[in-house]
């Protein structure tokens, strides 16, 4: 009974925080990380004021908890993609469509968190989290290139994530206008056809 209890209590823990990181990146995203205050971001998620610091110290531990929220998915996205297929080519593929696919189906996550990176001042707050994040991409980029036998591995990673960026740019600011499927599949055939010079 009191496994149950405190399961049901880590639940609704969860919940809460979840509405807290939405509410907090919708006005960060919408007002400005200087101009939203810790009041404003309790009164959206519907909490008191006072019951948000069992949960978040502060504004800038609430915006470290929204960027790591965002690295781990793109982590786990990467990980599955690289541990749960055969070859690397299936790798590749299924980086990029599971990828895509993601951002689709949580667009207005995406869309505010592009937002949230364009504000230099929350950049300097994350930059720790962000370059972590960007080193452990490229590492994982040139092993998958490695695999692929590729001439130049890092250069081929950079240019897939520079490749992936654009599209989800792109497609964050035209929605459904954007032909994001069938970019995803002119991008694996870019970087899989026999031809490719990321093929060895």
């Amino acid at each position: 009974m009191a496994t149950k209890a405190k399961r049901r209590f880590k639940e609704m823990r969860l919940r809460s925080e979840e509405k807290i990181l939405d509410a907090a990146l919708e006005l960060f995203a919408t007002n400005g990380y200087k101009n939203t205050s810790i009041s404003e971001i309790a009164k959206k998620a519907d909490i008191s004021k006072g019951l948000m610091y069992n949960y978040f110290a502060s504004k800038n531990a609430l915006l470290r908890a929204i960027v790591t929220k965002a690295i781990t998915e793109g982590h786990n996205l990467v990980q599955h993609a690289m541990e749960d297929y055969a070859s690397p080519i299936l790798e590749l593929e299924h980086l990029v469509l599971d990828t895509f696919e993601h951002v689709k189906n949580n667009f207005q996550f995406w869309k505010l968190l592009t937002s949230l990176s364009h504000q230099q001042d929350i950049m300097a707050s994350v930059q720790d989290l962000v370059a972590e994040e960007k080193k452990w991409s490229i590492q994982k980029g040139i092993e998958l290139f490695t695999k692929l036998k590729a001439p130049n591995p890092r250069q081929s990673a950079f240019l897939l994530g520079a490749a992936m960026d654009g599209i989800m740019l792109h497609y964050i600011h035209m929605g459904d206008e954007y032909p994001i499927d069938e970019m995803a599949k002119n991008l694996i055939e870019t970087f899989t056809h026999p031809a490719s010079i990321h093929l060895g």
